[in-house]
């Protein structure tokens, strides 16, 4: 498969909530583990809670949107929240049940704040909102994650190749162009890869107006993949 920047995606905010105002990115930075929140099971900041933050790298200017969110390992891909660039930092809202879990109470269902990169187990393929993490995050773990705009290159070291001025580098099928439209298919690991928005990669075409297909993008990119 190819790969393509994550400073190339225009990611966005599908999440529900208002931006907070009121609030700035947290002193030790939206990957810490200190003041930012992130690597625990009782939530530091309320669930939910979305901020603005700016991006002024060079390669990709501009706002983007953060989001704290509870991380959930899924059954298929049980795999904590990793490198962005093997597909384990890229997550949806999970399927399933969250019984008997002792952070957020005995649930028969999965609440919208929780998320997971097992593909197989969420809404990805359903064109449902993308989240990335901006820590590496364990079963049940609360943290930050990029929901919205530009890529926080600056801001978030996962994000960025060691070395490198540009942003890691997440799979897609290798049909992605500049200016496309994106969504997510299935990268055959149970991670998370990027295609065009577009018929043949949308949805089974025997399968139009199935319940369980749809072709709301996640985002857009500003280059060819490679």
């Amino acid at each position: 498969m190819a790969t393509i920047k994550l400073n190339d995606l225009m990611l966005y905010d599908k999440m529900p909530g208002p931006i907070n105002s009121r609030l700035g990115k947290p002193t030790d930075g939206w990957d810490g583990t200190i003041n930012a929140g992130n690597c625990v099971t009782s939530p530091t900041f309320q669930i939910g809670t979305k901020i603005m933050g700016y991006e002024d790298n060079s390669r990709a200017p501009g706002h983007y949107i953060m989001q704290y969110l509870r991380f959930h390992e899924g059954t298929d891909l049980a795999a904590d929240v990793g490198d962005v660039s093997d597909g384990y930092g890229m997550c949806y809202h999970a399927e399933g049940t969250a019984a008997g879990d002792t952070t957020t109470g005995d649930y028969t269902y999965t609440p919208w704040y929780v998320v997971t990169n097992d593909l197989t187990n969420s809404d990805g393929t359903r064109r449902g909102a993308a989240a990335f993490a901006c820590a590496d995050l364990s079963h049940n773990n609360f943290g930050w994650f990029w929901v919205g705009g530009v890529c926080p290159i600056s801001d978030v070291t996962k994000f960025v190749v060691s070395g490198e001025v540009t942003g890691a580098g997440i799979k897609t099928n290798g049909d992605v162009k500049i200016g496309m439209e994106v969504i997510v298919v299935d990268d055959g690991t149970g991670c998370g890869a990027l295609a065009p928005n577009c018929p043949t990669e949308a949805f089974d075409t025997t399968t139009i107006g199935d319940a369980t297909e749809g072709t709301t993008p996640i985002g857009w990119v500003t280059n060819t993949d490679a």
